[in-house]
């Protein structure tokens, strides 16, 4: 009878919770009114298979648990949240610990006390642990004993002092320490370079590279470039001349490979036909010649690949060939509409989303985009924000005004990006007060990820929302 109140159990469907019957009589009563309680009751897979219509409910002992029983049976069958676990890091180097992200938990498991047991195969790594419940929640297990490559895991999960309630798996993997290393920290949303948090801030911009923008952009704060690049091997030493200077400012790059990748974008349409077998060269070359350059950030394969009719099954493959060829570095894509991105899922580990409102739509629309983009996506793959800093031809008849530039920033920020690159920068154009938006997305990811961590997401949001909403007030005003 314990199993009926487990509804994620194997073979049972979750339906949604009654008011039980105080004063409960024996024990298959009180596992009943339990698992109500939790909206967890569920009738058996095989009955809650046709919805619509009434399903007979055996009589079980005590009337507490038939009554409740009883009116389950005439509510229309729900499917239950299915539980999924991810790494909390894209890989491991040296940690001593792993931990595994937990989603899709019923929402009365909110403040109730769960356990985990991690295993690899029939191995246990960690048995009975306790799970961490904050902006997501987490099991721990040591890592010591997984070999180098992917192994499949198994979280088993339950309520403390009962039987399995859930199960998921999820690969995780480790690879042997390299210098510039940049795993995706799932957990907190950022990054980490050479095992340290790290916050992107930066910027796209033209090609050829003038010679002295990273140095312009590093005084006012800038950390991370992005340029739109030819890939032929006819100008890699431009484009090792540049990272070269970035490395040496402390700056990242965030390296694209349009011209070969087929994922749209400033090159992709030049109009230079390359032969496919060209092309794959052209790729590998270009990832070899660079893949440990400390400069390297991440992978830029596609920008806005719904808009441009690319195929995602085409996309993943590129991103299973750039993994191949280098695994320690991610590999990302831009998109207009958030939601359009979990097509893409497959072919990608950060996302990037690039709505322009200024002048068209008010600048608070920035929010719902990147929402829409994590919904669809998180927590495995993060979200960026690609900031309006531009304006003055096409469609933007003026460039946003530092106010708004600040807003768009901690709207996206609230809504739970973990990045900034703002488009565009060239030369000595100007994005207004680089130095103060630095800050201002630096303190609202330190609170998301500090306060996210010990007292939830809502705590977060509704610290770092306040400031925007200040920020939003002065825009409008």
């Amino acid at each position: 009878m314990a199993a009926w109140s487990r509804g994620a159990a194997p073979g049972l469907v979750a339906l949604p919770a009654v008011a039980a019957p105080a004063a409960p009589r024996d024990a298959v009563t009180a596992a009943c009114i339990r698992g109500a309680a939790r909206g967890l009751v569920a009738l058996p897979a095989a009955a809650a298979a046709a919805p619509r219509k009434r399903r007979r409910v055996r009589a079980i002992r005590g009337e507490a648990a038939l009554g409740v029983l009883l009116a389950l049976a005439l509510l229309t069958a729900a499917p239950a949240a299915a539980l999924e676990a991810v790494s909390a890091l894209s890989y491991y180097l040296e940690e001593a610990e792993g931990r595994l992200v937990l989603t899709g938990l019923p929402a009365a498991a909110e403040g109730e006390e769960l356990r985990a047991d991690v295993l690899a195969g029939e191995r246990v790594l960690a048995r009975n642990a306790p799970v961490v419940q904050g902006r997501h929640p987490w099991v721990a297990f040591p890592l010591d004993s997984l070999p180098e490559g992917t192994t499949e895991l198994t979280c088993r999960l339950r309520f403390a002092g009962e039987a399995e309630t859930a199960r998921a798996a999820a690969p995780v993997t480790r690879l042997p320490p390299r210098a510039n290393a940049v795993q995706v920290d799932r957990l907190g949303g950022g990054l980490r370079v050479d095992g340290l948090p790290w916050f992107p801030f930066g910027f796209y911009c033209y090609w050829p590279v003038q010679p002295t923008l990273a140095g312009e952009e590093a005084v006012r704060g800038f950390n991370l470039m992005s340029p739109y690049q030819p890939n032929d091997p006819g100008s890699l030493g431009e484009r090792i001349a540049y990272l070269d200077r970035a490395a040496a400012l402390g700056m990242k790059v965030h390296y694209q490979l349009l011209d070969v990748s087929g994922g749209g974008g400033v090159y992709s349409g030049s109009g230079r036909e390359i032969p496919p077998q060209q092309r794959d060269e052209w790729l590998r070359s270009e990832i070899e010649a660079v893949r440990n350059h400390p400069a390297l950030l991440a992978w830029y394969i596609a920008d806005e690949p719904g808009l441009r009719g690319v195929d995602p099954e085409a996309m993943r493959r590129i991103y299973e060939r750039v993994r191949e060829l280098d695994p320690y570095h991610p590999v990302t894509m831009v998109f207009l509409n958030g939601g359009a991105a979990r097509r893409f899922a497959a072919g990608m580990d950060l996302a990037m989303v690039d709505p322009y409102p200024v002048p068209n739509v008010p600048p608070a629309t920035v929010g719902p985009g990147v929402a829409a983009a994590l919904q669809g996506l998180g927590p495995r793959i993060p979200v960026w924000l690609v900031g309006q800093a531009f304006g003055g031809g096409e469609h933007w008849t003026r460039e946003p005004t530092a106010r708004e530039l600040r807003l768009m920033t901690w709207l996206a920020l609230v809504e739970g990006a973990t990045g900034v690159q703002y488009f565009i920068r060239h030369g000595l154009s100007g994005v207004a007060h680089a130095g103060q938006l630095n800050k201002d997305a630096i303190t609202a990811l330190d609170l998301h990820r500090s306060l996210g961590q010990t007292q939830g997401v809502d705590a977060a949001g509704d610290v770092v929302g306040g400031l925007a909403q200040i920020l939003q007030r002065k825009v409008v005003d």
